[in-house]
């Protein structure tokens, strides 16, 4: 047998710690891809949803921009991460817009294909969420399990899902502000670099802002975060001077993403005047009383809608996120204050305006899906009994598979949505309810004669004395449901590419909305029916 040299000895002893070392360093990471990867796939899977309203605008101002040879969006009603978010995606198109001359770059940008494309980049940056949030609990807590319990209650949400495939602001700005969270942590746990960590925490924070303005509230946690850190030592030199400077970093970074706030002053303020006025004022069937009617509207989402399309599972999770506020204030109040600082101001804010539009709220979830992890970690360290420990962790674990297969199961819908699997659906759903009344619109009545339907003795001609109400949510009665109230809207049967109840005049497919009769006669577009 050949002799091993000392040279070989000692490059294979030192081998073996390198890759230990990696190990230890990666190996944690990669459950994280888990629900990543759910993410990823189903919205790819459901990428192709329709139309959207904002999309067509939001595209078009690059156009403009292209147009008019000046790179601005010309359009502040958001803040301009989003426009450079879009024009970043048409890079892979240039050189050959460049070399071709049939090759039209403003035709190019208003396409559906560009539009698709720029889907995929939004899609895949507001995805890095779910790693942020990872991250964070991984730093916090040291327990993969408990940052990958946390990182799938964001991925597997179907709430937030369907919403990060949208060319707008809202899963940049959540991204952003997971990141801003994380690097808050990092802050606190790593004493010996705070200051890099909160001045990064500050650019995320400005990019954050940069997505949409209400994020500029994170200047609460991220001082917050500076003051709980300090040390009560040179009030100048320690805080009021780092304070400074946080806030000046922060407001730069805004201004650079956000340049049309001192370079396009008038149409800037239009715009946030605009935004100012929607919110205060009302929109459309957004339009709700501010106060307590908007906050327990929001409080209903998050409690029953948000962590799953299963109200009792979105239930069991939302009341993990009170234990876990608990645990967390029990066993670090100034970690609390840091995580519930945002949320609980931001939710405030928004209940004191008179338009409830969803989407705005998507830049809590982080935070709250936190909360989740700590809760459920904080029951399971409670319980003495192995076998109890292991029924809760299974029945968290199997809440979440629901929650993933049924992100599958809508991008398949999706990929339906121009097929008659829909209508077919209803028409076997009257059929399994003889004992029911049914008014039908004229619209969907002709659509179940084309699969076959016949006259049927539960289908009503008159709303008067029905018990549902069976109408097409675009063709008759576009304008007319009220959004935001997930009770009044029993089900309806179309493609899952938005949470209709939320948002009852989608541009997208049309579906059928099955509503009780009784609140289907109070709305206007069926008074005379």
């Amino acid at each position: 047998m050949a002799a091993t040299s000392p040279a070989e000895s000692h490059s294979q002893s030192s081998a073996t710690p390198l890759k230990s070392s990696w190990a230890k360093s990666v190996l944690p990471i990669l459950p994280v891809l888990l629900p990543m990867a759910v993410s990823l796939i189903t919205g790819l899977i459901g990428l192709d949803f329709g139309r959207h309203w904002d999309e067509p605008y939001n595209m078009g101002f690059i156009a403009t921009a292209i147009r008019s040879h000046v790179l601005l969006p010309r359009y502040y009603n958001y803040p301009s991460v989003m426009f450079w978010l879009i024009f970043a995606s048409l890079l892979p198109v240039l050189p050959g817009a460049i070399r071709s001359e049939n090759f039209h770059l403003i035709d190019y940008v208003q396409s559906n294909a560009a539009l698709l494309n720029t889907r995929i980049v939004f899609l895949v940056i507001s995805t890095l969420a779910i790693v942020w949030v990872y991250l964070l609990v991984l730093v916090w807590r040291k327990n993969w399990k408990e940052a990958l319990l946390s990182a799938s209650v964001l991925g597997l949400s179907w709430e937030v899902n369907y919403h990060i495939r949208w060319v707008t602001p809202d899963g940049i700005m959540m991204q952003f502000a997971a990141l801003t969270l994380l690097f808050l942590v990092l802050a606190i746990y790593r004493p010996g670099s705070k200051f890099f960590w909160l001045k990064a925490a500050a650019i995320a924070a400005g990019l954050t802002t940069g997505s949409k303005y209400t994020a500029a509230l994170l200047i609460v946690p991220l001082l917050l975060t500076l003051y709980l850190t300090w040390d009560h030592k040179a009030l100048f030199r320690t805080l009021i001077l780092p304070a400074a400077q946080l806030c000046f970093i922060m407001g730069l970074t805004y201004l650079i993403t956000t340049p049309g706030t001192v370079l396009d002053p008038v149409n800037f303020l239009e715009g946030l005047k605009l935004q100012l006025r929607i919110y205060s004022h009302g929109h459309e069937v957004h339009t709700i009383n501010g106060g307590s009617e908007h906050f327990l509207r929001m409080m209903q989402f998050f409690s029953l809608v948000l962590f799953s399309p299963f109200a009792p599972i979105a239930l069991i999770f939302f009341l993990f996120v009170l234990v876990g506020a608990y645990a967390t204030w029990k066993e670090n109040w100034n970690l609390a204050l840091v995580i519930l600082a945002f949320p609980v101001l931001y939710i405030l804010y928004f209940s004191t305006q008179r338009a409830m539009i969803l989407r705005n709220q998507l830049i809590v979830i982080p935070f709250l899906a936190v909360l989740v992890g700590r809760g459920v970690a904080y029951v399971v360290e409670q319980l003495r009994n192995p076998m109890a420990r292991r029924v809760v962790a299974s029945v968290v674990a199997a809440l979440l598979i629901v929650n993933g297969v049924w992100l599958f199961y809508a991008a398949q819908t999706i990929v339906d949505r121009s097929t008659d699997r829909f209508t077919r659906e209803f028409a076997a759903y009257i059929s399994a309810h003889p004992n029911e009344h049914v008014y039908v619109t004229p619209a969907v009545m002709t659509d179940l004669a084309l699969v076959g339907m016949k006259a049927s003795s539960n289908l009503n001609s008159s709303l008067d004395d029905a018990d549902l109400a069976a109408f097409y949510g675009l063709k008759d009665a576009l304008e007319c449901i009220p959004a935001n109230r997930p009770d009044t809207i029993l089900r309806w049967f179309g493609p899952l590419e938005v949470d209709y109840s939320y948002y009852t005049t989608w541009p997208g497919n049309d579906r059928i909305v099955l509503m009780r009769g009784d609140q289907a006669r109070q709305l206007p577009c069926f008074k005379d029916k």
